[in-house]
């Protein structure tokens, strides 16, 4: 590899991960996953997740990409992994995690990140878009929609810090 990085996305990866550990940020987040294995031949959770988060680091969509990353012997290693997981260990073990001890895992970790911004003032930006869905699609209901009057739709409501542009939430809620 050299003095230089293969790409932009490769030599950003790896600065980021020298941010999460430097800050502490990616050990407790690994440690405190609610996904836990009684077998022996089970992957180590710092395997699991550090695959997934380097797939979605490297702009992958599907559980399938993940095949892409088994040759990426240097990233791996500084998130402290052992080797990378196949798409089906990945998605067995996102099935293992209770939704809401998940959601309260996740929610405590991005807070903590935030948590010392509080400190100074700031201004809370709410911004609610409407997408229009087709077909059937979970609580989709039809409501206020000025671009497709009575077509069902999602609402989403996003909730950022103005000028940082550091997203706190977002909800989906029915189109009404």
């Amino acid at each position: 590899m050299g003095s230089r990085c293969r790409s932009y996305a490769y030599c950003s990866i790896t600065f980021f991960i020298q941010f999460l550990k430097l800050g502490g940020r990616f050990d407790p987040w690994v440690e405190d996953c609610p996904l836990y294995y009684s077998s022996n031949n089970s992957p180590e959770k710092v395997d699991v997740l550090g695959s997934l988060f380097l797939s979605i680091l490297s702009g992958h969509t599907r559980y399938a990409h993940l095949t892409n990353l088994m040759s990426d012997r240097v990233n791996s290693k500084l998130l402290g992994m052992n080797k990378i997981v196949s798409e089906d260990s990945a998605r067995i073990a996102l099935r293992r995690i209770n939704e809401s001890a998940g959601i309260e895992w996740l929610e405590e970790h991005l807070q903590s990140s935030y948590e010392p911004l509080l400190k100074t003032p700031w201004i809370l930006d709410v911004d609610v878009t409407v997408k229009p869905l087709y077909g059937k699609q979970e609580g989709a209901k039809r409501g206020y929609n000025p671009q497709n009057p009575g077509r069902p739709s999602h609402t989403y409501h996003t909730y950022m810090m103005a000028n940082l542009r550091l997203i706190l939430e977002v909800e989906v809620q029915s189109g009404d």
